[in-house]
């Protein structure tokens, strides 16, 4: 992986956003792939040797700030990378839905390496923004691969370039990043069809919590999305939450519930039954033993005078 370059400073944001001239289109590439996989070291040459600005979800904290970076970009009208995993089809829609809006050529390149070989590189890999250690990273990348989604030319992207481990660079030269900018400009996508199009200019779907995510470190990003954002909790009785539903009637007993409140102790629920040994019918009390009987039949002891 090459050395990481200083972050490019853009200017403060325009008010209205830069109109794209006809003879000149920003360009965003989205990059996508499993965790190692390579889209790093591809970001980091297209920065270094070809001008394009690096937008990283792992630097720039979560997907908001990134969005905003890459509009900013476009709005100077300049080139940028995105720097993401993008799992799925939703994920890469923001980035289509974007470009589009600000006039861009939005292509995508697919970084086709297979599991075994990201994961023997996270195995060599010392540094990251965010994976401090092999077993972090290797967790990751199990659930991106379970959760990963290959990129269709149907998503909006006018270009798309599946990249395999035999066509990427190392090191990424200025020769090769412009070749495999020529073999993206001739990976052109068919022309969307009328849903397809109808689909892509729909108004993405509003998510609510997230469902569970790689975990709870700077960089994990949730799998899946609920269905909403869980009910308020009434406040408690010092002002913390109240637990979610009280507690039933088999819960009571001595002491105090957890909204500070004392409980009763349970009602009897019935005579004692008595105890069934083996040979007695139920409900019967149990056999006295012989020997019981015969003492209980001898003349009571008459102390001598």
């Amino acid at each position: 992986m090459l050395a990481p370059q200083p972050a490019l400073v853009l200017a403060p944001e325009p008010s209205a956003p830069a109109p794209q001239s006809a003879a000149r289109r920003s360009h965003l590439i989205v990059l996508c792939g499993l965790v190692g996989s390579g889209k790093s070291t591809l970001a980091d040459a297209l920065q270094l040797h070809c001008n394009y600005m690096r937008a990283c979800q792992d630097q720039l904290q979560d997907r908001r700030s990134t969005i905003d970076f890459v509009r900013r970009a476009l709005q100077q009208q300049r080139d940028v990378v995105v720097d993401r995993t993008n799992v799925d089809a939703a994920q890469r829609a923001h980035w289509v839905r974007l470009g589009r809006s600000m006039g861009a050529q939005v292509d995508c390149i697919e970084f086709d390496t297979p599991r075994e070989v990201c994961a023997e590189r996270l195995r060599l890999r010392t540094t990251h923004e965010t994976l401090h250690s092999v077993d972090q990273a290797l967790f990751v990348l199990n659930t991106f691969s379970r959760d990963y989604r290959t990129p269709r030319p149907s998503e909006g992207f006018e270009h798309l370039l599946p990249l395999k481990p035999a066509g990427q660079a190392h090191p990424w030269t200025r020769d090769a990043c412009e070749a495999v900018l020529a073999s993206l400009a001739q990976a052109a996508c068919p022309p969307l069809t009328a849903a397809e199009q109808q689909a892509l200019d729909a108004p993405p779907p509003a998510t609510g919590a997230r469902g569970r995510g790689r975990g709870s470190a700077p960089g994990y990003r949730g799998r899946g999305r609920g269905a909403g954002p869980p009910p308020p909790r009434p406040a408690g009785p010092i002002g913390g939450p109240m637990p979610w539903r009280e507690p039933r009637a088999f819960e009571a007993g001595p002491g105090y519930h957890m909204d500070g409140t004392a409980a009763a102790r349970p009602a009897p629920r019935g005579p004692v039954q008595p105890q069934r040994v083996l040979g007695a019918p139920p409900g019967q009390p149990p056999p006295v033993p012989l020997e019981l009987l015969h003492a209980a039949a001898q003349p009571p002891h008459q102390p001598q005078t």
